[in-house]
């Protein structure tokens, strides 16, 4: 009985050392890959909204700019007597929306 146990067990050749070893490498070299592929792709996910704040933030620059192109002109102060003091010219007609002013 001994002889068959020990038949059926079968002995780790260098053979065989050499393929787990390959295999162990093999899963290391994928666990770390993947964990660098991870971090990638949320440093481009960073990346892709940040230059979204960029591009809102130059839009608000581009606009603050005009602005102040048209301080100092006639028009800029009309804009500023009509939207804030209410003026309007004396042969002008006014349309009031009640509902704008609920």
């Amino acid at each position: 009985m001994e002889q068959a146990q020990k038949k059926q067990r079968k002995k780790i050749t260098p053979k065989l050392m050499f393929k787990l070893f390959l295999l162990v490498i093999a899963l290391l070299f994928i666990f770390n890959t993947s964990k660098y592929i991870i971090q990638r792709i949320k440093l481009q996910s960073q990346i892709n909204e940040l230059n979204n704040l960029i591009a809102q933030e130059e839009d608000k620059r581009r606009l603050y700019t005009e602005e102040l192109n048209k301080v100092g002109t006639a028009e800029y102060y009309e804009y500023l007597a009509r939207k804030y003091l209410g003026y309007i010219y004396p042969d002008e007609t006014v349309i009031v929306n009640i509902e704008d002013r609920q």
